[in-house]
């Protein structure tokens, strides 16, 4: 199970982007797509690529970021593997457009010739903080479903509410230092899954 594999983590630098370069395991992968895969949907569907056609791209994209992630080294750099995959996504796109670009059904579409005009209307402006901020949400529900509703609580009050630890501690009945070690629980999780994918 995903979450089991959260819990169990050893929280090493890029941990889940060593075990994908490594030779993972299925849960890995699995869990990658969860983090990854509507957000590249959004993607592909914003640059114009029809909904009849998403599932082969999609298929075709995956299996390049899977021998590709392989290859990659993290340079320690900000964003860096944010970049690597915009990349790769930016790049299987165009190639869609330079395969389709002779049928009928396609003809007015975007230009391929051009990579800049598929990352124009694919990528909004801020296309850096829209992958954060979804990969953050999708981490966050994978860590609410590992954890008990009175850590998510504590966790949630402190964190989203700005809830002081002894405010939260008499609402849910536990105490000062529960609440505060919740909330320091459920943040080295969300560290650990995050570490090179959004830092």
């Amino acid at each position: 199970m995903i979450q089991q594999r959260v819990d169990n983590q050893v929280p090493t630098p890029h941990s889940l982007l060593t075990r994908l370069r490594d030779g993972s395991d299925g849960d890995d992968w699995q869990l990658f797509h969860e983090l990854y895969a509507d957000l590249m949907r959004r993607w592909f569907l914003r640059a114009g690529i029809p909904a009849g056609e998403l599932e082969d791209l999609m298929q075709d994209s995956l299996l390049a970021l899977v021998n590709g992630i392989r290859r990659f080294d993290h340079n320690g750099r900000t964003g860096a593997f944010r970049t690597w995959l915009k990349t790769v996504v930016l790049h299987r796109a165009a190639s869609w457009f330079r395969c389709f670009r002779g049928r009928q059904e396609f003809a007015g579409t975007i230009q391929p010739s051009e990579l800049a005009a598929v990352e124009d209307r694919m990528l909004p402006a801020e296309w850096e903080r829209e992958h954060d901020e979804h990969v953050l949400r999708k981490l966050l529900r994978l860590v609410k479903a590992d954890v008990s509703e009175t850590t998510w609580s504590a966790f949630y009050q402190q964190s989203f509410e700005n809830a002081l630890p002894a405010d939260v501690a008499l609402k849910l009945g536990i105490s000062q230092n529960a609440a505060l070690l919740a909330k320091s629980r459920v943040v080295r999780r969300l560290r650990v899954l995050a570490q090179g994918l959004i830092d």
